[in-house]
């Protein structure tokens, strides 16, 4: 399809699915849940997105609950060139990404591109690889959570930061239940987009988090680095483990606090 393909685009109680079991699938851009309760289902198959930049990927558009499952060890979301919004930019209604399974590869994600929104992305026995930035929680008035769950989970920035919390009077978590996150970068509370009333957590139990900027001019990991904002990261079990070679700010314009129940960190 060279277009764009939407599942579901008729308001509650009606509801769209396509499920891809097998195959390849390609589009232009992709929309998954606009005004109703809608999915799209990756099985053993591969989808390409093809669209470069923002609109290339939005599950949950609209006022409706928008939700993409990847259900197999084989399933394969690609959009390389193009944005992943989960939560798209419609003010209310519901974005999830459920990495089951599989392995999603894109070029920047966001979650909650809107007034309001809910964004959700879980990451078990999957990976999930971000070529530049990931935003989290891109919209005021929004809730974001992003949640590894397996000793496999992998959330992957390759080249730019992960921002939990973005903007002003938002609530945004990181969860690492299990599993390992590869940043170059990560801030807490502290985009530079924040405004009043930001909340940004990133709670790490039994899994790994590896920051590789080694720049003394940047921030590798920044916790409360914006005025009016609330940044807190939380390690809480024996095999917690934080690591940056590189520098790291608390509470730089905010509030930022490292708090180590239990586990390791190395900086």
């Amino acid at each position: 399809v060279s277009n764009t393909v939407r599942v579901g685009s008729a308001p509650v109680p009606a509801s769209g699915t396509i499920r891809v079991s097998k195959g390849n699938f390609t589009a232009g851009t992709l929309e998954v849940g606009l005004l109703g309760n809608d999915l799209m289902e990756i099985g053993s198959a591969t989808v390409n997105v093809f669209k470069a930049g923002g609109n290339a990927v939005k599950i949950g558009q609209g006022a409706g609950v928008g939700r993409m499952v990847l259900s197999h060890s084989n399933a394969v979301l690609n959009l390389p060139a193009g944005e992943l919004w989960v939560g798209g930019q419609n003010a209310s209604g519901e974005g999830h990404l459920i990495v089951s399974q599989g392995m999603v590869v894109a070029g920047f994600l966001q979650t909650c591109r809107a007034n309001g929104k809910i964004g959700h992305v879980e990451i078990h026995d999957g990976s999930l690889t971000v070529l530049t930035n990931a935003f989290l929680g891109n919209s005021a008035n929004s809730t974001s959570l992003v949640e590894l769950t397996h000793p496999r989970s992998l959330l992957t920035v390759s080249h730019g930061p992960v921002n939990v919390g973005v903007f002003s009077n938002s609530l945004s978590n990181l969860i690492l239940a299990n599993g390992t996150l590869v940043a170059k970068s990560v801030g807490v509370g502290s985009s530079t987009l924040a405004g009043p009333g930001m909340v940004a957590n990133m709670f790490i139990y039994n899994a790994t988090s590896l920051i590789t900027e080694t720049s003394v001019a940047t921030d590798a990991l920044s916790i409360g680095g914006r005025v009016a904002a609330t940044g807190t990261v939380l390690l809480a079990h024996s095999g917690a483990v934080m690591e940056s070679p590189g520098r790291v700010y608390l509470g730089n314009a905010g509030v930022g606090r490292l708090i180590i129940s239990n586990g390791t960190v190395r900086f």
